[in-house]
């Protein structure tokens, strides 16, 4: 398989399943590649880990819902497969400066949807 196709499945299988947890063995049998291939491939051709990655997707779609929602804070988090709240709010805060709150608070219009790999689109900070 091509490094970019790799890439692109991982991707979208990223984006499919981002309101959970990421199972990683499950995304071994969807690409047919060990976690540490896919690891390592990923890194090299986006230079971005991994992990970071898919924080930087979850803090996307986080706040994608909360400038288009009206959903509790709690309940989003919920719905991002976080267990506690302050989990939840590290996430977010590190990955966009602000905690959720002054986010919502603040009422900001950050987050559009955009293509982000062949054929997939998803909110973009």
């Amino acid at each position: 398989m091509e490094p970019i196709i790799l890439v692109n499945t991982v991707i979208r299988f990223i984006e499919s399943r981002i309101q959970s947890n990421i199972d990683y063995d499950e995304m071994e049998k969807a690409t047919g590649f060990s976690y540490r291939h896919i690891r390592e491939v990923f890194k090299t051709y986006t230079n971005i880990p991994l992990k970071h990655y898919i924080d930087q997707r979850k803090a996307a779609h986080i706040a994608f819902d909360i400038e288009n929602s009206a959903r509790s804070l709690t309940d989003l988090a919920a719905d991002y497969g976080f267990e506690a709240y302050d989990s939840f709010t590290r996430l977010f805060k590190r990955e966009t400066g602000l905690l959720p709150s002054a986010y919502r608070k603040k009422g900001i219009r950050n987050a559009q949807r955009r293509l982000i790999a062949m054929g997939t689109y998803g909110p973009v900070l």
